[in-house]
């Protein structure tokens, strides 16, 4: 933990945030995209695996997990929106991005769209509050200067290693996620039920992945029969399942778990026509 918070620290001091560029872009498509009648959450595997077009808001974030998704529902929804699309991987039911070595993202959340931190005492436990103050001026700019702003100073993910061992390593650490009891599931309970309410279709989209990314995810079955009980009472809840089907070979991947721009205008098109989104 306290690597991490000194990392932190070295980062800004190097004027690197790392994801910046990615919320920059969510928060301009709340500013842009009033009229729009689509809504994307979730992870990185719809932020580079779905192509939006001009109707369809892109909400979907690096590390988003399914509290801050239900929270950017809540802030951005109207009536105009008829579809609502979220992605639940494979460590979505306990991860909780405030818990992980990714943690100073929840200030990004809270300082583009304000959006509390998830636990309180974990935010100070983890110097949150600290970081978020330093972050403040980095934000400002990013959001004054654009994309001058970004090709100088954002530091990026990267999603180039394609190594097998990396990709295990990756899926292991997702897999622990998986297992945690925690209350995740409740907020994509809470979306589902908002969704119904507001007469809005809910697609949840369980995303591809590579042979050997799957080989160290064992009950992912059980985990998609899972969700699936959980939305049998949301009768606008649809789940598409991509992780168990042979429809993405291996170049339509970046990496072991995310798809190329191939990859992602194909699942793309198979959301829009198998659901009519």
């Amino acid at each position: 933990m306290r690597f991490d918070f000194v990392q932190n620290i070295i980062d800004l001091l190097r004027g690197k945030i790392y994801a910046l560029q990615t919320f920059c872009n969510a928060y301009n498509e709340t500013q842009i995209k009033n009229n729009a009648d689509t809504l994307i959450l979730g992870t990185s595997h719809l932020l580079t695996g779905y192509v939006p077009n001009e109707s369809e808001m892109q909400l979907a974030i690096t590390s988003e997990d399914l509290y801050y998704s239900l929270k950017l529902y809540e802030k951005f929804n109207n009536e105009q929106f008829k579809n609502v699309i979220i992605s639940y991987s494979m460590f979505s039911r306990g991860y909780s991005q405030i818990y992980t070595r990714a943690a100073s993202l929840c200030c990004l959340f809270k300082l583009f769209f304000d959006i509390p931190y998830q636990y309180e005492e974990i935010a100070k436990t983890k110097h949150l509050h600290f970081i978020e103050k330093l972050y403040k001026n980095k934000v400002k700019k990013a959001l004054k200067y654009g994309d001058q702003y970004h090709k100088s100073k954002i530091f990026k993910c990267n999603h180039a290693e394609n190594g097998l061992e990396v990709i295990r390593k990756r899926a292991t650490k997702h897999y622990k996620h998986s297992l945690r009891e925690v209350s995740q599931l409740d907020y994509l309970i809470k979306l589902a039920e908002k969704c119904n309410q507001n007469n809005q279709n809910l697609f949840i989209i369980i995303p591809p992945a590579t042979s050997c990314y799957k080989e160290c995810i064992p009950n992912s079955k059980e985990l998609v029969n899972e969700i699936t009980q959980l939305m049998q009472n949301y009768p606008n809840t649809k789940i598409i399942d991509f992780y168990h089907t042979d429809l993405f070979k291996t170049d339509d991947f970046h990496d072991g778990d995310h798809l190329n721009n191939k990859g992602a205008i194909k699942m793309t098109d198979l959301i829009r026509n198998r659901e009519g989104v």
